[in-house]
């Protein structure tokens, strides 16, 4: 693994305090006045500043509204970049599903990943 000499030691950690492993799932929120995005990704890669995930899923909503989905990559206002950077220590730890989980896109998905039977 890379040696970030500049990196604090929390910045590869999760909110929970243990190390972030590659190829786990993780999600965040943030909340800025009222509208919530929560974002699930899948970790890829340490960098100095925290860590890259490919985004699976995100949805966006605004108080007791229902959650929306958003597109993940392309053009659109609303799109989620494909991949982002995100500080390690506001990632919480996603638990392994019981199920497969395709990933591939399907149609007009919006984003969201598709249960396999």
């Amino acid at each position: 693994m890379k040696d970030f000499k500049n990196t604090g030691k929390m910045a590869h950690h999760d909110a929970l305090g243990d190390r972030i492993q590659i190829g786990k799932a993780y999600g965040w929120a943030r909340n800025d006045n009222g509208l919530t995005q929560v974002t699930i990704g899948i970790a890829e890669k340490f960098t100095e500043k925290g860590v890259t995930l490919k985004v699976i899923s995100s949805k966006k909503g605004l108080y007791e509204y229902d959650p929306e989905p958003l597109p993940i990559g392309g053009k659109s206002i609303d799109a989620v970049k494909e991949k982002v950077n995100v500080k390690g220590m506001i990632l919480f730890p996603l638990p392994e599903p019981k199920v497969k989980i395709d990933f591939t896109v399907r149609g007009n998905n919006n984003g969201f990943a598709h249960l396999d039977d």
